[in-house]
């Protein structure tokens, strides 16, 4: 009895130890966070009449963001992690090496609830102070637009299945401007989703590969071995709408596509001991590789020689390959994102007379030259820089 109290005082006085080590920075950190944000609230809404905060973290939504993102830090398996698993790898690891006493000394440990509860929250506040600080991923840029993006009415639902068919059937330029709020809001959310999702699903099959090879759980390691190209390859497909679509794209896209085909089935195979299991069965699985690696190598090979054989008459027919598909359209795009389109335009005779000292300061400023021979002498001045240009050579 006095053995169990002692026991179950011990472990209380562990956690008390742990949450003031843990309280005590984080303490510190709240109170410089809200010092910080004090002042800068304070000094923009004074001088400048400006809401720093709900400017910065577009009106809160950096922290609903963050706190739903990181949601997908958590373990969905209660009382399972990763980390459990590779601490279990000790006694394994003891045998294996023959190192210490005969008999292995086991050193699992068990993840009880409140144990696996707490390490999901400190795994859930630490992915929520990061994606607060960086408003997204590194990599996928601010992900917190395109949500606010969506919540204020942006894109189109209906258009998704438009744009996963994209490096299939390229757009033109008018139908890619119209596809753009939905592709920047809406599918750049969900991408950005699935990517998180494949990149923690790889990372955890990972740990268990090296786990499963170590322990010698017979091919499951290999199994998991496809299943991590099967998503990498998935993701670089879900990421296909936001890359270059030039003549080649199709075959790009159907390349990712094949291989993605070919993982899938050989992850499948070894998870049901289709391609494990006796000596007896040698025959049909070498029958199986072998038709799976003649019917992948074909659908390879074929791609690859469609796409050379562009490549090498890139040249000769440019415009087809390159300009109508992808050039064009990116000017089209940049026109209209930066408002190009929407420039009046006069002649020269058309400009109104009156000003002559302005307007003849206008048309010397066509260029960055004219601009520089203007300014030349007050570049000494070191809080001018050289004026920019007014007047745009347009359609010269």
């Amino acid at each position: 009895m006095s053995h169990s109290y002692e026991s179950r005082s011990s472990r209380l006085l562990l956690w008390l130890a742990l949450a003031i080590i843990l309280a005590l920075p984080l303490s510190l950190i709240i109170a410089f966070a809200w010092l910080r944000w004090n002042i800068l609230q304070t000094m923009y809404l004074r001088k400048a009449g400006i809401d720093w905060f709900n400017t910065v973290f577009y009106e809160g939504y950096t922290f609903i963001f963050a706190a739903l993102f990181s949601c997908l830090a958590i373990n969905p398996k209660p009382q399972r992690s990763q980390l459990y698993d590779i601490s279990n790898w000790g006694e394994w690891l003891q045998r294996r090496i023959g190192m210490g006493p005969s008999k292995p000394i086991p050193i699992r440990f068990g993840v009880s609830k409140s144990l696996w509860a707490f390490w999901q929250l400190v795994k859930w506040s630490i992915s929520f102070a990061f994606l607060s600080y960086f408003n997204g991923l590194p990599g996928l840029g601010n992900l917190t637009v395109p949500m606010l993006m969506v919540l204020k009415g942006f894109g189109d639902w209906r258009l998704l299945p438009r744009i996963l068919t994209l490096p299939i059937i390229l757009p033109s330029g008018e139908e890619l401007l119209s596809l753009i709020p939905t592709l920047e809001s809406q599918y750049r959310l969900l991408y950005a989703i699935a990517l998180s999702i494949l990149g923690i699903a790889s990372l955890r099959l990972g740990i268990r590969l090296v786990g499963e090879f170590l322990l010698e759980q017979g091919n499951a390691w290999i199994r998991d071995v496809f299943v991590i190209l099967s998503l990498i390859v998935l993701g670089i497909i879900l990421g296909s709408p936001f890359r270059p679509m030039d003549a080649t794209m199709p075959y790009d896209f159907a390349l990712t596509v094949i291989l993605l085909a070919a993982f899938v089935t050989m992850a499948t195979l070894f998870h049901f001991g289709i391609l494990g299991g006796n000596l007896s069965f040698a025959k049909r699985r070498r029958i199986i590789l072998t038709g799976i690696a003649l019917i992948v190598s074909a659908a390879l090979l074929g791609d690859v020689v469609i796409i050379a054989w562009y490549r090498v008459n890139w040249n000769n027919k440019w415009v087809e390959y390159e300009w109508m598909p992808l050039t064009r359209n990116r000017i089209k795009v940049t026109r209209w994102a930066s408002g190009v389109d929407n420039i009046p335009e006069y002649a020269i005779q058309q400009v109104p007379t009156g000003n002559i000292e302005k307007l003849l300061s206008l048309v010397r400023q066509w260029d960055q030259d004219a601009a520089y021979t203007k300014m030349k002498g007050q570049i000494g001045v070191n809080w001018m820089t050289l004026s920019d240009s007014d007047i745009i050579y347009y359609n010269g």
